[in-house]
Order: structure tokens, then sequence, then C-alpha cells
């Protein structure tokens, strides 16, 4: 009944999972205490700090290599965690609105082919009837094209936790083409944090003379303390953490100024990402109509004072930075749709919506 509610609607939403949060961590974990059994999402990245051995996360940037996870004695691939979290997300959605049968997927624009292959792999392992993928910054242009009246050349700028893409789309009311994209599997929220843990670590050895990280267990918890110091460096110019270690207690202190210094380098990447995107398609920045903001990242402010810097605008808010790929999925599931399982209001709206996508990397079509 409640599935049928939702069709009923006219605007995709976002559903819950079993825990009640709209988001899911795509962490998983093996407790020693539940020998086999596998937990996923927040509570699995409460084992960080007890078993950190027995936790596997960041697949996303290891999908399309040969990497492999041991734990407990056991192999794993990232298309085999990859699999164990849509499985997740797949029956927590099931237990609330009813069988789902088919599935759309998302995926960063910058993923090469044997990282699309290993994301089918994962679909299909995971029991799904796969039906289409579609790459990230194009299912969040979709949402952004049809929450604002969008015209001309359109940069999707996406920067999540352990991914970055830049996309050009020619973007015409709801007629989207996807220009090109490029990007890098490797930078993201993840590696901020780890620079800001860097000048934890440096910090706490000058002033007590001792390491404060000797685990991986340490690593995880310290990790925590320095994602928590970036968040609050978005709302102030300054925070100050009392971080606990070993050898007593240490007052931390950074300044959003250090903070954006520290990080200067990969920033610098992005904005070599940018160039090149815009050479390929013969653009200045003047060319560029409006700025979309994909992934939680994109909340820094320097994210938005450097794009006003370059391109002497602001980017597009209103969105959820976080939502926005995942509601521009079910707009081309929608799309995509039986259509006598749509209302004649939805019908209506998607009729308008026009996509074209050109991926860098071949995997089939959309």
């Amino acid at each position: 009944k409640e599935a049928v509610e939702l069709i009923k609607k006219k605007k995709s939403e976002i559903v819950k999972n079993f825990d009640g949060e709209y988001l899911t961590e795509s962490v998983v974990a093996f407790p020693s205490e539940e020998e086999g059994k596998a937990i996923i999402g927040q509570e699995a990245k409460s084992h960080l700090e007890l078993e950190p051995d027995r936790v596997i996360k960041e697949v996303k940037r290891d999908m399309g290599t040969d990497k492999t996870y041991s734990v407990a004695g056991k192999e794993h691939t990232p298309s085999g965690i990859s699999s164990m979290i849509l499985k997740k997300l797949v029956q927590d959605s099931e237990k609330q609105h009813g069988k789902i049968e088919d599935v759309v997927v998302t995926i960063p624009a910058n993923f090469s082919d044997e990282a699309r292959q290993d994301t089918e792999k994962a679909i299909k392992e995971a029991g799904l009837n796969f039906k289409y993928i579609i790459e990230e910054p194009t299912a969040a242009a979709l949402h952004y094209a049809s929450s604002n009246t969008l015209s001309g050349k359109v940069m999707i700028y996406d920067l999540g936790g352990g991914t970055f893409d830049i996309t050009i789309a020619e973007i015409n009311g709801k007629d989207i083409n996807c220009k090109t994209s490029h990007g890098d599997q490797r930078l993201g929220g993840t590696d901020i944090d780890r620079i800001i843990l860097e000048k934890i670590k440096n910090a706490y050895k000058k002033d007590k003379g001792v390491d404060l990280v000797n685990s991986k267990a340490d690593e995880y918890k310290y990790t925590y303390e320095a994602e928590s110091i970036k968040k609050a460096l978005s709302k102030k110019e300054k925070y100050s953490k009392l971080i606990s270690g070993k050898e007593g207690d240490l007052k931390f202190t950074l300044t959003r100024e250090e903070f954006e210094e520290s990080i200067s380098t990969l920033m610098s990447k992005i904005d070599s990402l940018i160039d090149v995107t815009l050479d390929e398609l013969n653009l200045k920045e003047k060319n560029i109509s409006n700025i979309l903001l994909v992934g939680g990242s994109t909340r820094l402010p320097i994210v938005k004072k450097n794009i006003l810097k370059r391109f002497n605008k602001e980017p597009l808010t209103g969105v959820n930075v976080d939502e926005a790929v995942s509601l521009g999925a079910a707009l081309y599931a929608g799309k995509k749709a039986d259509p006598q399982k749509l209302t004649a209001a939805q019908s209506e709206e998607l009729k308008k919506i026009e996509l074209k996508s050109v991926c860098n990397f071949y995997f089939g079509s959309v």
C-alpha cells in the first residue's frame, strides 16, 4: 500500500533505511561475536575502533582493481562488498514499501570500464534485476533541472567522500545533453580528513613527544576527530577540540585559513580537472551559465569561494547535495518505467525530460 502511495505522488522521494536514516554508510563489518554475519551502515562504522581488521570501507575507490580484503581468513572483493551494500539498501526499502522489481544504479562519471563492469557484477551478485546504470553527475543534473529553470552550458561539480567528477552539460529546460566529464577516483572528503589528521598527529607529537596513532584503531578514532573539525570549520572561522591520547590531552586549534591552506594542493587538482574539461569543449568560464554542486564535500566554504572567484557567479543552492543524485536517478527510473505504473501527472512530467549522456569510458548505452 505504501509503495502504491509513493508511486501516486508526483515527485521522487528518498526512502529511509531500516535505522530511520536517509543515508547509508558504505561500510561493512564482520563482528567476531557474530562469525559469518555482515553488518552494514552506521552500525558497521562503529566497529572501526572496536575491530578495525574486521571492517571494510571505501570500496568505491577500489572498484575495477584486483584488490581484495582479508577478514578472518576469508577474502572479499570490491564488487562482493558492494553487492552487500546494495542488498542492504533494497532489503530495507522492501520491508517498508514492498517488493522492488528493477534497479537503476549510479556511478561516478570517472569510473573506468573495469570499474563499471565491477559495478554490474555487484548488481548481479546482489540478485537484483539490473536495468540501467546512470552517471552521478547526469543524475544530479536531472534533479536540478526538474527543480530549477536552467539553460545553456552547465557545470556539475561533484565532490563526495571518495571521488570527484566535473561534468559539463547543455541544458534547455528539461532537455539535458551531457557533453563530457573528467574526474579522479581518489579525491574527496576522505583525503581532506587525512590531511587534518596529519596536522593533529604532528601537533600531538610536538607537544607530548610521542606518537598519537599507534594502531589502525587509533587511526580510525582520530580520523573521526579530524572529520568533526572539518565540519566545524565549515561554519566557524576557528575551532578548538580536545584530543585525548596516551600521554594526556591536547587542545588542538585550527583556523579556517590554516585549513584551507593545508588542502590547497587538492583544490589545485580540482582546478586542473576543470581546465581539462573546459579546454576539451573549447569553452571559457564566461560560457558556463550555472554551476551545480553535488556531494557532501561541496559544503566546504572554499568550494563556493573558489567557484565565485573563477566563474564570477555563485553556484546554485536550494538542493540537498547529498540527495541530488538519488532523486535524479529516481527520475531516470521513472523515465524508463512502465507507463502503466505511473500516474497521469507523473507521465506528463517525465515526457518533458530528454537525456543524452556521453561516457568517457565505454559502457553500453543509456
